[in-house]
């Protein structure tokens, strides 16, 4: 892959990274901000938010498949990989079966009910975290096969 579009595929993947996890902290430290905001009709924080997310999942195959393509690359990358995955898994899983309001007026109950609205956000909020931390030693880990350490 041609060095100049590997750094923009990077970049684009730690900007869209920082915008998620930014939305997403001020969801579950302001909702009542983003509700105001979104009444307003001046921002569109969840459409930034999925728009982000889905350049996450575009840039983040595309690294995953250059970077699993190099020969030299250690047992702990992909480790690491294989983690960050699982928790992107359970993020997509989770933001599925929690449901942020009652589906058709009807109230929710055990788990879900424990898990709905703001508590549903810190569970994505927490994992898209988990992701972020990931992903940052991911990158550690692949520059430290480049340097041969």
């Amino acid at each position: 892959m041609d060095a100049l579009l590997l750094a923009v595929i990077r970049a684009a993947h730690g900007l869209t990274a920082a915008v998620w996890v930014g939305v997403s902290l001020a969801g579950v430290l302001s909702p009542d901000w983003l509700a105001a905001a979104r009444a307003r009709g001046r921002v569109s924080l969840r459409g930034l938010a999925q728009f982000a997310l889905w350049a996450l999942v575009a840039t983040g195959a595309l690294l995953t498949l250059q970077r699993l393509a190099d020969p030299a690359i250690s047992t702990l990358y992909v480790v690491l990989l294989a983690a960050k995955l699982g928790v992107v898994a359970a993020m997509g899983l989770a933001a599925v079966v929690l449901p942020a309001s009652p589906p058709g007026g009807r109230p929710l109950t055990g788990w879900r009910q424990a898990l709905a609205g703001r508590q549903r956000e810190r569970v994505l909020l927490g994992l898209g975290l988990g992701a972020y931390v990931l992903g940052s030693l991911l990158t550690s880990a692949y520059e430290a096969v480049l340097r041969g350490t």
